[in-house]
């Protein structure tokens, strides 16, 4: 049965939550140094325990796990181990990394291969229950992060699917996305914009059509989880309501 996350990045996203029976997204350690912050992630501790259901968002900025340059790719881990020590600390159990792919700097035959090795080695360090998911941002095409994941070959990392990076910044439609990761998504960033800007907009303002795409997800991916990540997410969920995706919250 599909279950359904809603982000922070609504600041109403931990109300919203707790009164559907939602889980909860956390952004607020995207900011890798908030992870040194003991008194910061004690308080979250306590402000996360009414969530039966949560993922959290690692950090990103200039975090590079295809590096060619070894130094880099040593700053990056550190920080995504301190990142899952902060998911266990919180009691989470499924963490949302970038693929880091950037057009014009990784090209595909360094990208794939040395995103392999580094996932292959750092999911090794992963409780057996932990689940690491690889989501597109500036990624053109699926197969580079399908071949990661495949290459990889580990239950502990699958994929999450950002259809609205998908429409801003992918050469393929998104559709084609959900048919070439099938299963490997168990979770989806949910969320339009004007196939210009990622602008996290309310699934009925955009040029992505909400409608086909959740066909798709039906069809090649029905487990994968739908997290609303919108500026707008009571919009989102009412959306979903409308169309019947999103009926008891409170029994998912």
């Amino acid at each position: 049965m599909r279950r359904f996350y809603v982000s922070e990045l609504d600041a109403r996203a931990p109300e919203l939550a707790l009164e559907r029976g939602m889980g909860l997204e956390i952004i607020g350690f995207c900011a890798a140094e908030r992870m040194e912050d003991e008194e910061l992630i004690a308080s979250e501790e306590v402000r996360l325990r009414p969530y039966a259901r949560k993922s959290l968002h690692a950090p990103y900025y200039e975090l590079a796990p295809c590096a060619i340059d070894p130094l880099i790719r040593e700053v990056s881990l550190k920080r995504y181990r301190q990142a899952v020590a902060t998911c266990m600390r919180l009691g989470i159990r499924r963490m949302v990394v970038h693929s880091g792919f950037a057009p014009r700097v990784y090209y595909p035959e360094w990208f794939v291969p040395r995103s392999i090795e580094f996932w292959r080695d750092f999911v090794r360090e992963l409780p057996e229950d932990f689940e690491l998911l690889l989501e597109n941002v500036l990624d053109v095409h699926p197969e580079y992060i399908r071949d990661v994941c495949d290459g990889v070959d580990d239950p502990r990392l699958r994929i999450c699917l950002d259809v609205g990076h998908a429409n801003v910044y992918s050469q393929a439609p998104a559709e084609q996305w959900i048919e070439m990761l099938g299963s490997r998504i168990v979770h989806v960033h949910m969320h339009n914009n004007d196939g210009l800007r990622d602008l996290h907009a309310p699934l009925d303002e955009g040029s992505l059509d909400v409608e086909r795409v959740l066909r798709h997800l039906d069809a090649y991916a029905p487990a994968a989880d739908i997290c609303i990540e919108s500026v707008d997410a009571l919009s989102c969920i009412r959306t979903l309501e409308k169309r019947g995706v999103i009926t008891d919250e409170k029994s998912l």
